[in-house]
């Protein structure tokens, strides 16, 4: 087996086909999400979340994360 990030070339019947070989351990998705949202606030908008674990495109994720926010703030309200 190769280093990370290796090339294999490799013949299929269509001609030259190209695969890379990762072999980088598997990444634990529910932690990988836990720690974004620790980042939100921090190093990352509410609606770059969105737009990455919803699969948003960037103007729906902010008018979503406007929507919330607001929500929150007449919540909080007396």
């Amino acid at each position: 087996m190769g280093a990370r990030g290796d090339f294999y070339d490799y013949r299929d019947k269509d001609g030259l086909g190209r695969v890379q070989h990762d072999v980088s351990i598997i990444q634990d998705t529910a932690a990988e999400k836990a720690q974004d949202m620790a980042e939100v606030g921090v190093t990352m908008h509410p609606w770059e979340y969105r737009q990455k674990w919803y699969g948003e495109d960037e103007k729906t994720a902010k008018s979503r994360a406007r929507d919330l926010k607001t929500r929150e703030d007449d919540e909080r309200r007396p």
